[in-house]
Formats: C-alpha cells, sequence, structure tokens
C-alpha cells in the first residue's frame, strides 16, 4: 500500500510538473526556465528597441526639417518686414510730397486767378487807354511805357507758373 500511495503521488506529481507552463523569463512565475522562450523574449525586446532608435532618427530627422523650415520662414518674414518698413517710409514721404504739390497747387492757382483778374484789369485799362490816346496822342507815350512795364511782369509771373 505504501508503494501505491507512493505511486500515485509520483503519478501526481509528473502529471502536475508536466502540466507547468515553461517561461523564458523567471518574473513570469513559470517553475521551468525555457532556453527558446528567453531567446524569442530577448529577440522581441531588440526589435522594440530598434523601432525606438527608428522612430527617435525619424523625429530627429524631421525636427531637423523644421528648424530648417523654421530658418527660412524667419528669414522670409524679416524680408518682408524690412520692406513693408521700407514701404511705410516711402508711403510717409510720397504723402509729404502730395500735401506740398498740392499746397503749392493751391497757391499758383490763386496766384494764377489773381493774373486773370489782373488781365481782366489791364484789358479794360487798354480799352480805356486807346480811347485816351485815340483823344490826345501826347498821353500814348507814357502809356505804353506802362504797358509794357505791365506786360514784362506778366511775362515773368508767367514763367513761375510753368516751374
Amino acid at each position: 500500500m505504501r508503494i501505491q500511495i507512493l505511486l500515485w503521488l509520483v503519478t501526481f506529481v509528473t502529471l502536475g510538473l508536466s502540466g507547468c507552463e515553461t517561461t523564458g523569463n523567471p518574473k513570469d512565475g513559470g517553475i521551468f526556465w525555457s532556453r527558446e522562450k528567453n531567446d524569442a523574449r530577448l529577440a522581441e525586446f531588440s526589435r522594440q528597441a530598434m523601432d525606438v532608435q527608428a522612430e527617435a532618427e525619424r523625429m530627429q530627422e524631421k525636427s531637423q526639417q523644421l528648424d530648417f523650415q523654421l530658418r527660412n520662414t524667419e528669414e522670409e518674414l524679416a524680408a518682408i518686414k524690412a520692406r513693408f518698413q521700407h514701404l511705410l517710409t516711402e508711403t510717409a514721404r510720397l504723402r509729404e510730397k502730395l500735401t506740398a504739390l498740392e499746397s503749392e497747387y493751391r497757391k499758383k492757382s490763386t496766384h494764377k486767378q489773381r493774373l486773370q483778374a489782373d488781365y481782366d484789369d489791364l484789358t479794360d485799362k487798354f480799352q480805356q487807354m486807346g480811347d485816351i490816346v485815340l483823344r490826345d496822342p501826347s498821353e500814348s507815350e507814357p502809356m505804353v511805357q506802362r504797358i509794357e512795364a505791365l506786360n514784362k511782369s506778366y511775362q515773368q509771373a508767367i514763367l513761375l507758373l510753368l516751374e
């Protein structure tokens, strides 16, 4: 009977041990260690490490590309800012010139109106002088001199307007 119990015990232990899982990682809690499973586990770790390394390299390359794009964009932005500043300066200069030209035009326009009024007045005076000369020829020489002086001053004023 002892032998029989011992046989039964050996049978149960053998069956129990044959049902135990082997492991490649002693931390998994398996009773038996397997070199094949350990090699497979290490190969998987190595593959994962290579995948992580490849991803890190891709990210590094992408980072370098983005840095290059950033530098180019910053250079383009600086050029655009410089051009914009130049245009603002040019616009201010042109605005000042336009204001000065408008002022000068108003002055010339006012001067032209005065000349036109003087011309109209002179035409009236010529008519009056013509009437006087026809009545008294001795008065004609001083009047001719005044007319020549007025003509000369009007010629100078017209030349100033044309400048």
